[in-house]
This record gives structure tokens, C-alpha cells and sequence, in this order.
């Protein structure tokens, strides 16, 4: 009989797989969100130019006559007969009879309801993808544990898959709080909800289409993360339930916490590692994986008379090396990869999608950097404290020039225009400079963002320093106010 090597490395090899499987999920679901994004862009273009189009009232009423839809000039006008009387509510009023500002309104939500519309066209796509692929995964997932085990015992068992009644009350389950589809749901929703208030602000404020534009991509480029969030997590919720599944149906009474022997491994499941637990007492988050979003961790059966003799890990490039079975996460850190004692608590914070072969942009390296300058330590400092996912994406679309931008709390890199660790580095502490000060929207901003770029290569910037500065925000970004 093989050893319990055996099972262990299965196991991590089953858990690549699944991981695998998730981001090849993850990756439709980003294109879908793509082009939803590219959808509302369009018709926010559209509508803008059209609007600048209104350069009169005979225009306008001529336009208003095209368009029978008066909800939001009456929602307005029954509004403002609630307020008092005074000259402010009858220059309200004036304004709103302007034909040019009712025609106004009326595209505005028109626009707004599509929007609305698009992010629900994308909760079905993103839930039927997301379905299909947990489907498959149990099935999976529990057919092959089976097949593990019997070949490591030298047995054969007969079995039939769960019915499908089990998988769908899985999919059902609320297991952390709420189950995937409220989860989609509640993701696309908030969507629609960012997307509809900053169209609002664009138009009201009579913002650029570009500047409308950068900020729409952010709104999906943090949703389409939390998609991708989303999907590891209850793709490894559903293979570890799955083989529970199996340990039941062989009569397996312990199981054992396997995590990942490499440097990304978070705290919750360091502390896991190799402990046993009955299989009856398994619950998610407590004491089966998932514990956390973007867990890889697994279980293996639990034979007390035959102890894991070795466990595959990974060493600092990343190759499979054997280690001690007993070994856990704690002693083989401080074996391996003494200097990296600190860094593994908070490695899973730097997310590479995915690195091409032989690539300087890895999460070490990221934190390498981010050491070699005091405002470096602060930005990884408040990144840590403050739990900001930090994805360094090789597979989005990226817009010609930039380097990445900040979401509502999450810091979004395009490594396919940072190319470098210095420039992904720097980029960091820019976007991490906006969200730890909330400055955004204005070329003051930026200022100060590229000034903190600039204080991790020298101590302190010269009057020049800070021209050079100035004039290269006012080029680059012409089309924000200064302050």
C-alpha cells in the first residue's frame, strides 16, 4: 500500500485542479463583465453627445416630442411641491419646464433603467456559469477522492454519484451567511447601484466621457474581482464537501487539515495544518476549508495507524519539494524560508492572475520592494491593516496608459503596462496613496499620488522635483480640475 504521502499529494493535486477549474470559471465571467462594461459605455457616450446636441429649446421640444417617457420630470416636480414657497423652489421649477432640461431627465434615465437592465442580464449569465461549474466540480471532486482512495488500498468500491438533490441543497446552503446566488446577486445589484450614481454625478456634474468612462471600468473592475473572489471560494467549498461526501459513503470516521505548504497560506489555515477532526464535527470556516475567501486548503482521510511519512510542498521558486509528514505549516516556514516569517501572514494580499513563465512581477518581490522606502513599509502596513486585496492582473483589457486604479477597497494593477516590480510597486503606493486619504477626482490628487511615487526612490523632493510633477499631472490628466 502506498504511503500517506500518497493521499497528501493527491489531495494537493486535486485541489490544483479544482483551482484551475475556478479561474478558467472566473475568466468567462470576467469577459462577460467586460462587455457588459463596454455595453453601458457606449450608450453613456452616446447619450452625452446626444445631449451636448441640445443647443436650444427648439431642439430640445423637438427631441421631447420623440420621447414619451415623463416619469423623472414628474418625480421632480411632485418633489418640489412639497417645498416651501420662496424664489429657490421657483427657479427650480422654471428650470425643470426648460424643454432642454426635461428632454435632459428623461435620456438620463432612460440610460439609467438600461444600466439597471445590463447588470441583470449579468447576474443570470454569472449565475448560470457559476452553477454549472459547481455542478461539475462535486461530481468531480467526489468520484475522484473515491478513486484515490481505492488505489492507495488496493480496493475496488462500487458507488453511485449523490443525486442531484444533494448537490442542489448544497448550492442552496447558506453556509457563510448567505449562499452563491444571493452572493451574485447581491454583487450585481451593488453594480447597478454604483453605476446608476456615478452616471447620475457625470451627467449632473456634465463630466467628460472619458473621465465617465475611467470611472465606469473601476465600478466593473471591482465587481468582476468579487466574481473571481467568489468563485474560488465556493469552488473549494463544494470539492471539500464533496469529499466529505466520500469519506462518509467509505465509512471514514477522521479526517486531517491539509493546507499549502508555500508562502500565500493565511494565518487561519497555518494554524490548520495537519490537525484531525471527526467527520461528523466538519463544519466550513470552523474546521473544513473554506476559511476564508480565496482558500486552496483540502483534507485527507485520517489513519491513525499509518501517519503521513511525507507531504509535497513548495519551495521559494515555487517547484514541489517532500517535506516530513508531520511537519506543519509553523516549522516548515521557519525551516525554508526564515525571511519569510512575516511576509506569509500577509502574502495572500498580492494576487498574480497569472504570472507568465520566468516573471519578475511575484508577490515576494512585490513585498521586496515595497520594503526598500519608508512610505513603502506604510503602504504595505496600511494594505495589511486595513485587509485591501491587492490583484496584479495579466488578463484584463487594460487601456492604453494605465497602470491601474483604486476601487472602493481594493487596489487593481495592470501588470501588462507596469511590466516591471518597480513600476508594479510604484503603482501600488499611488493607488494605495488615493484610498488611505480618499483624495480622487482631481489633478491635486494626483499630484499628491505621484509625489508619494517619487519619496520612494528619494527622501525628499525638490522644488523642481515638485514642478515636474505638476506639469506632468496637468498633461496627463487635462481633463480633471485641479482641485
Amino acid at each position: 500500500m502506498p504511503s500517506k504521502a500518497y493521499w497528501a499529494n493527491r489531495a494537493n493535486q486535486r485541489m490544483d485542479d479544482y483551482v484551475l477549474q475556478s479561474e478558467q470559471t472566473a475568466d468567462e465571467i470576467a469577459r462577460a463583465y467586460y462587455k457588459a462594461s463596454k455595453q453601458i459605455e457606449s450608450e453613456m457616450i452616446k447619450t452625452i453627445q446626444g445631449l451636448s446636441a441640445l443647443s436650444d429649446n427648439q431642439t430640445a421640444i423637438r427631441a421631447l416630442k420623440n420621447d414619451p417617457d415623463a416619469k423623472a420630470v414628474k418625480r421632480l416636480q411632485k418633489a418640489l411641491a412639497t417645498l416651501p414657497d420662496g424664489p429657490e423652489k421657483q427657479e427650480a421649477l422654471t428650470m425643470l419646464a426648460s424643454p432642454a432640461y426635461q428632454f435632459r431627465l428623461r435620456r438620463l434615465q432612460e440610460t439609467l433603467n438600461n444600466a439597471q437592465k445590463e447588470c441583470e442580464r449579468l447576474y443570470k449569465a454569472e449565475l448560470k456559469e457559476t452553477t454549472s461549474h459547481l455542478k461539475r466540480m462535486y461530481n468531480s471532486a467526489f468520484s475522484h477522492t473515491i478513486y484515490d482512495i481505492d488505489r492507495g488500498y488496493n480496493t475496488l468500491h462500487t458507488f453511485s454519484l449523490f443525486p442531484a438533490s444533494r448537490v442542489n441543497k448544497l448550492l442552496k446552503s447558506k453556509w457563510s451567511g448567505m449562499n452563491y446566488s444571493s452572493r451574485i446577486w447581491g454583487n450585481t445589484q451593488s453594480l447597478a447601484d454604483s453605476l446608476k450614481e456615478q452616471l447620475l454625478v457625470s451627467f449632473m456634474t456634465g463630466a467628460s466621457t472619458s473621465e465617465t468612462a475611467r470611472a465606469l471600468q473601476s465600478q466593473f473592475e471591482t465587481s468582476a474581482y468579487a466574481a473571481r473572489r467568489l468563485v474560488r471560494t465556493e469552488t473549494n467549498y463544494i470539492a471539500n464537501q464533496a469529499e466529505l461526501d466520500s469519506y462518509k459513503r467509505l465509512g471514514i470516521e477522521e479526517y486531517q487539515y491539509i493546507a499549502t505548504l508555500d508562502t500565500r497560506t493565511s494565518e487561519l489555515c497555518q494554524k490548520l495544518d495537519g490537525r484531525v477532526f471527526n467527520v461528523d464535527d466538519a463544519k466550513p470556516g470552523l474546521n473544513l476549508p473554506p476559511m476564508h475567501p480565496n482558500c486552496r486548503s483540502t483534507t485527507i482521510m485520517y489513519d491513525a495507524e499509518e501517519p503521513i511519512k511525507e507531504r509535497i510542498a513548495r519551495d521559494e521558486n515555487g517547484k514541489p519539494i517532500y517535506v516530513p509528514g508531520n511537519m506543519k505549516y509553523s516549522e516548515w516556514l521557519e525551516k525554508y524560508h526564515p525571511e519569510l516569517v512575516d511576509y506569509a501572514r500577509s502574502d495572500e494580499t498580492f494576487y498574480i492572475v497569472p504570472p507568465p513563465k520566468g516573471d519578475a512581477i511575484k508577490a515576494q518581490n512585490i513585498y521586496k520592494g515595497l520594503q526598500k522606502s519608508e512610505i513603502g513599509k506604510s503602504v504595505y502596513k496600511y494594505i495589511i491593516e486595513n485587509n485591501v486585496p491587492v490583484e496584479i492582473n495579466y488578463t484584463s483589457d487594460a487601456p492604453e496608459g494605465v497602470r491601474g486604479y483604486c476601487g472602493a477597497n481594493s487596489i487593481f494593477v495592470y501588470a501588462v503596462n507596469t511590466k516591471t516590480v518597480k513600476l508594479t510597486v510604484e503603482t501600488i503606493i499611488h493607488e494605495v496613496t488615493h484610498m488611505k486619504y480618499n483624495i480622487r477626482g482631481s489633478q491635486w490628487a494626483e499630484a499628491h499620488c505621484f509625489a508619494a511615487e517619487a519619496l520612494h526612490t528619494k527622501n525628499s523632493l525638490t522644488i523642481s522635483d515638485k514642478r515636474d510633477i505638476i506639469k506632468k499631472v496637468k498633461k496627463l490628466y487635462s481633463d480633471l480640475d485641479w482641485r
